[in-house]
């Protein structure tokens, strides 16, 4: 049983096609990686707006697969990139997002040997 990802939104756009919907999982893994690092990076050089391009790029990977936790964290993180807040305000945040976004992706990798 997923606990970090629901496909059930992303089978019903693709009408069940197995290979693409396990394409966009392993385009999903990767991109995933790369966004972790460079939002963490972003924050770190105060950034706001690459944090915000960043978040962006990976927000509808998270609404498809309904990872609604690491999507509330996103939501917030992208709040905080547009009133450009201080880098402890987001740190926390960033931290829960990581957390959840690693799980489902690692999740996501055994569950469909992606790896």
């Amino acid at each position: 049983m997923a606990l970090y990802y629901d496909l059930e939104p992303l089978y019903v756009r693709y009408k069940h096609d197995e290979v693409f919907v396990r394409d966009h999982l392993i385009v999903f893994c990767k991109d995933g990686r790369k966004v972790l690092k460079k939002v963490k990076v972003a924050i770190a050089d105060k950034k706001h707006l690459q944090v915000e391009r960043q978040l962006l790029k990976i927000k509808p990977y998270l609404e498809f697969l309904g990872m609604d936790l690491a999507l509330d964290e996103l939501n917030a993180m992208l709040i905080w990139a547009s009133i450009e807040g201080k880098k402890k305000e987001v740190k926390e945040i960033f931290k829960a997002f990581k957390f959840h976004l690693k799980k489902g992706i690692k999740e996501l990798e055994k569950d469909f040997n992606l790896l």
